[in-house]
């Protein structure tokens, strides 16, 4: 883009000037000239970046970088350069963020600040909870969305005491899908966005149509999406620990469906009532070896909104309802030992907010006071037909993912005062309350011989808190602010941690309940910068950066244990052992971090980065007797190691880095780009007799990246991932899933 400034002085000495791939005229007036008539200069070209476009690192927005708190966000224009095989490679590059990656199931599960899984983090479409939640060796808590339907995400770090705050300790990402600016061309009512991907290595295509329509009180959107991809090879530079080389990464295949349908009604200019659906279908594959799980996946959101903003500062009202439900069909067919099993896995939510925000002014301030409640509810089910002839089989896949109602309601306040443009401060805190109930079998030993028996349990627990959070922030100059931050948060057990029984497939270890799990609570310090400058080098560019450091204690903090408790009967002196979730006591779980990212733009070369670095420390040991201690002392020796004997903690990269710069031509319609990304894992925390543990390594990754825009309707783009063709397993992924090698993408975007 180009702006042009016209000059006038009595003389001028030009000096050309070549920076940043813009030219600057900087002029001089000479004294001896100083008498003479004004002259007007023709119209002097000087390039930088367009006021209206986002300067921030891979285009975040700018009120990112004016918000004191953790906050990043993908944007659309990112979404559809990056052309993902799966969303959470979108994530890739986001500080603070990373996804544990399951090549072969193409669910997301967001890690922010090392916490994730069972609710810790809210991931949300349209507003819409996504709670799904499958039992497994890696992640249990998988959202299911298609990069084709994003319009946007943000992603909040940390508690939060607005809505989608409830029963959080580790984030909110918010994922909104394609709303109509995301559609149709500049200063058009109608139209539409077809694209069409394909690539090397097996991801073979992804076609997508949207179209959208628009007037003063009306609003359509429509989307519709179809995706194929295939069992593709990993990288060859390099050794790896499962897949040899050439080997294809079996069950990687995905077979997709998706679609949405929005629709907006203004009746006034003061009120707005908005509905929308989402839905997708996906058949993937599961398994290892010569034995593969069919996986037939539905999910489906429905949400319904209104807003109120009458001419009034006290008033600027807002309500939604929505509904979501997730069902997964697996059909596991017969193995030498056993026989089939045709599961059934769902789970259904529904929930709702009201929230008002009030402006207004005392003396000194301006005020913002916001107020306003939520409630969701959690239904699990799990449906398993086989043909074992023993009936506790089925509680291989029921226990471990057992069914059970909880449901969350929270009440919010949060009060925002400014004082003009250099002092912020920022008072809330909500209320949160849960309760839980579900039933099962819980597998006990009996007798001097130790012969299995069950033994029923019901769980119904209710428990609530109030979590405070504070915000100062200052802006002593203009475009710099600091900010520190504290914030608590509370988050309630989950059905599948409070619920889980029967046994491991084959007979193994037994699951058991713990009816006495505690909720965990957290308090987060946070420190931070935004930085926003304009017009440094050249007239047009800019510079953006946002930067943290945190620490975050969390009490009670839940994970998988091995339990152990009396044996039932009259041999109460024994212990029988299972895996239990269990809560970490005495020492806090601490998690430190530090988080940047910065961009440089200049309209025609564009540079940034981002930043990461983690340390999570877990120094508390557990009771391994949930179910009360055993009769006697006998166990006293081995208390010590009992009380150690956790895993299944999901640690992200100790460090991990992103640059990404390029160069753009033609007034932006070429745009050349290449990025590297550096990841050092952390080991995971597991035990010798659990799982074999895969070797992780530090990588690097070099992609490079081309957009051409042909005319504006329409804008070809190519990707070269993994260009040195890396053998690496992510960092946060599963030990005998490699991720992809060299990737070739093809597409083509058309908007009329």
């Amino acid at each position: 883009m180009v702006s042009r400034t016209r000059v006038r002085s009595r003389a001028f000495r030009g000096v050309a000037l070549w920076a940043g791939g813009a030219t600057v005229l900087t002029v001089c007036a000479t004294p001896s000239l100083a008498q003479r008539e004004p002259v007007i200069l023709d119209p002097i070209n000087i390039s930088g970046s367009s006021p209206s476009e986002p300067k921030g690192f891979e285009g975040t927005p700018d009120w990112v970088y004016q918000a004191p708190t953790g906050v990043s966000v993908l944007s659309r224009e990112l979404i559809e350069q990056r052309t993902p095989r799966n969303v959470s490679d979108l994530f890739r590059d986001m500080s603070g963020v990373s996804t544990a990656v399951d090549r072969q199931n193409p669910g997301l599960t967001v890690n922010i600040r090392g916490l994730q899984e069972q609710g810790r983090v809210n991931v949300m479409i349209d507003g819409a909870r996504q709670n799904f939640q499958q039992a497994g060796h890696d992640a249990n808590s998988f959202v299911y969305v298609d990069p084709e339907l994003i319009g946007q995400v943000v992603v909040e770090k940390g508690p939060t005491s607005t809505v989608g705050g409830a029963g959080v300790i580790g984030g909110v990402v918010a994922m909104r899908t394609l709303e109509a600016e995301d559609i149709l061309l500049p200063g058009r009512n109608y139209g539409s966005r077809s694209r069409i991907t394909t690539e090397t290595n097996q991801f073979r295509y992804t076609a997508s149509e949207a179209v959208a329509a628009r007037n003063e009180h009306f609003e359509f959107v429509g989307a519709l999406s179809r995706k194929e991809s295939g069992a593709y090879q990993p990288g060859t530079d390099g050794t790896l620990l499962f897949i040899g080389p050439g080997e294809p990464v079996l069950f990687t295949n995905q077979n997709n469906r998706s679609g949405l349908a929005k629709f907006t009604w203004r009746p006034t200019k003061e009120q707005m009532f908005k509905f929308g659906y989402v839905a997708l279908d996906n058949a993937f594959s599961t398994g290892q070896g010569e034995y593969t799980d069919t996986n037939k996946l539905f999910t489906e959101t429905a949400t319904a909104d209104y807003s109120w903003k009458p001419a009034s500062q006290w008033i600027d009202f807002s309500a939604k309802a929505w509904w979501t439900t997730t069902d997964n069909h697996q059909y596991r067919p017969p193995r030498v030992l056993y026989g089939y099993f045709d599961l059934q896995y769902g789970l259904t939510s529904y929930g709702g907010s009201l929230s008002n925000t009030s402006r207004f002014d005392i003396p000194l301030f301006n005020v913002e006071w916001t107020n306003g409640v939520e409630y969701f509810k959690d239904t699990t089910k799990t449906g398993v037909i086989t043909d074992q002839t023993n009936p506790s089989d089925a509680e291989w896949f029921s226990g471990p993912t057992p069914a059970g109602v909880r449901d969350v309601a929270s009440a919010f306040s949060q009060i925002k005062v400014r004082q003009g443009e250099w002092l912020e401060l920022i008072a809330g805190g909500r209320y949160d309350r849960y309760s839980l109930s579900g039933s099962g079998n819980f597998i006990n030993a009996c007798t001097e011989y130790a012969i299995e028996c069950t033994q029923p349990f019901a769980v119904d627990t209710t428990e609530g808190r109030f979590s405070p959070q504070y915000t100062v922030a200052v802006t002593p100059v203009a475009g710099f602010q600091v900010y520190g931050k504290y914030a608590e948060g509370f988050r309630p057990p989950q059905i599948m941690e409070t619920l889980q029984y029967g046994r491991h497939i084959g007979n193994g270890v037994v699951f058991g309940p713990n009816p006495n799990l505690l909720p965990e609570t957290s308090k987060t310090f946070e420190a931070g910068a935004n930085f926003k400058f304009d017009n440094i080098f050249v007239v047009g560019d800019g510079f953006r950066a946002k930067a943290a450091i945190f620490e975050t204690k969390i009490d009670n903090f839940i994970t998988t244990g091995t339990g152990r408790y009396p044996q039932a009967g009259t041999y109460a002196d024994l212990v029988q052992t299972a895996f239990v979730r269990m809560n970490l006591l005495g020492p806090t779980t601490t998690i430190k971090g530090v988080e940047l990212e910065a961009s440089y733009d200049a309209g025609r070369m564009y540079v940034g980065g981002s930043y990461t670095r983690l340390k999570a420390t877990y120094d508390g040991v557990f009771d391994p007797f949930f179910a009360g201690p055993p009769n006697g002392d006998a166990y006293l020796p081995f208390l010590r190691y009992w009380e150690r004997e956790y895993f299944f903690i999901f640690i992200p990269p100790k460090e991990k880095y992103t640059m990404d710069g390029g160069l753009r031509f033609f007034d932006r319609k070429l745009t050349l780009g290449g990025r590297m990304t550096y990841v050092s894992p952390a080991a995971p925390i597991t035990t010798a007799d659990l799982l074999p543990t895969y070797q992780t390594n530090s990588y690097h990754l070099y992609d490079l990246y081309l957009s051409l825009a042909f005319n504006e309707n329409l804008v070809a783009r190519i990707n070269v991932d993994n260009v040195l063709d890396k053998a690496y397993v992510d960092a946060m992924g599963v030990p005998t899933y490699p991720a992809p090698g060299r990737t070739v993408t093809f597409s083509l975007q058309g908007n009329f």
